[in-house]
């Protein structure tokens, strides 16, 4: 079962600074610049930067990484690595100031996220898994980033500010599978891929498939519970914050 971030409302009411997003040609623009990023590495020892008490994270705890900038400052990233993945891939986990012990940000156990660097700036990607490959397999896709940077003796820290990779899915896939979907008839198949694909293509700009998603016990004419119910609420949620409806 593919994993979704239940806890995108806490994001949306702590970090988010939303960007406009405009549709057209069912492809949502990206801000991304074009521009060489970095894979971390940890650039002090572990015994002098540690880890705090936190989300995900003890004073007993070996950080995940340490990145020290240029002004002297440095951080430790303490939490969950998913250890899946070649790059520093992490989820439930802190950000914290080593010479004070505070922590400048934190993400819940539903997030999953990529740390990467650039021009002494600490970039936190935030990745959504999403049915976006050409026979519809998921896929991890960002739709935000959080920056980290110095300022002079200090440490600048941005809000998670949307910034979501461009989606573009066949229209003629998108007729195919908004025909297949049989209203009144429950939740037959595979619940979690409809939800996925309906998700996606709400993202792309089809009004069909928002309209579907948003009222999808209706449509389909049983109440969710659970998992299924977990990722409905999810997947409206994460819509609604990435495109401001």
């Amino acid at each position: 079962m593919q994993q979704k971030h239940s806890l995108i409302y806490i994001l949306i009411v702590l970090f988010i600074s939303c960007t406009e997003i405009n549709f057209s040609d069912s492809t949502i623009p990206t801000e991304t610049e074009n521009i060489e990023m970095q894979n971390p590495t940890a650039s002090i020892k572990s015994e002098e930067c540690n880890c705090y008490k936190g989300v995900g994270s003890s004073e007993t705890d070996v950080p995940i990484l340490t990145y020290s900038f240029t002004n002297g400052k440095s951080i430790s990233i303490c939490g969950y690595h998913i250890e899946d993945y070649k790059n520093y891939h992490v989820s439930e986990f802190n950000v914290f100031d080593c010479s004070t012990g505070s922590s400048l940000t934190e993400y819940d156990a539903m997030t999953h996220c990529e740390i990467k660097t650039r021009n002494d700036t600490v970039i936190i990607q935030l990745l959504e898994n999403l049915p976006i490959g050409e026979n519809w397999e998921w896929k991890l896709v960002q739709i935000a980033e959080q920056y980290i940077t110095s300022s002079n003796y200090g440490l600048s820290i941005s809000e998670l500010k949307v910034n979501i990779n461009a989606l573009k899915i066949d229209s003629e896939k998108q007729i195919a599978f908004l025909k297949s979907i049989q209203s009144e008839q429950g939740f037959q198949g595979n619940w979690e891929d409809e939800l996925g694909l309906l998700e996606v293509l709400s993202l792309t700009g089809n009004e069909e498939a928002w309209k579907i998603l948003k009222n999808y016990e209706d449509f389909k004419g049983i109440q969710t519970d659970g998992a299924m119910a977990e990722q409905w609420y999810n997947a409206v949620a994460t819509v609604e914050w990435l495109t401001e409806k």
